[in-house]
């Protein structure tokens, strides 16, 4: 085996590294912040039951406003990098809606994004 042979087999075998690694990374942010969107949506999903079990009717546009601001929050405590326009939490046939666009980093450079990773959520919870 010749050295330039020798080199791009390095240099291939760390592409492959960089982009498995980078695919674990996004999956890994994917899960979390659908695991962080999950958990805020069955709060808000107890709320609504508790406030349907004293005979009250809930606000959806008041508990869509809460659902937003604890995402933002939790997205920065769990780090997160979830911007607020891409965040809608919408009222929606008796529950909620939450619709979510970030980027995940791949490639950066002084702390700077280069090459970013697009991902999508939608989520839906309805009242009881």
């Amino acid at each position: 085996m010749g050295f330039r042979s020798l080199v791009r087999w390095i240099v291939g075998l760390s592409v492959l590294a960089w982009a498995g690694y980078t695919a674990v990374s996004a999956t890994s942010s994917y899960l979390a912040t659908q695991g962080m969107v999950d958990q805020v949506l069955q709060e808000a999903s107890a709320k609504v039951k508790t406030a349907a079990s004293t005979g009250s009717q809930p606000s959806f546009e008041d508990l869509a406003a809460d659902v937003r601001v604890t995402l933002l929050i939790r997205a920065r405590r769990y780090g997160i990098s979830l911007d607020e326009r891409g965040l809608g939490v919408l009222p929606a046939n008796g529950g909620l809606t939450v619709k979510l666009k970030w980027s995940h980093p791949a490639v950066t450079y002084r702390g700077d994004p280069i090459v970013v990773v697009p991902m999508t959520m939608e989520r839906s919870v309805s009242g009881p």
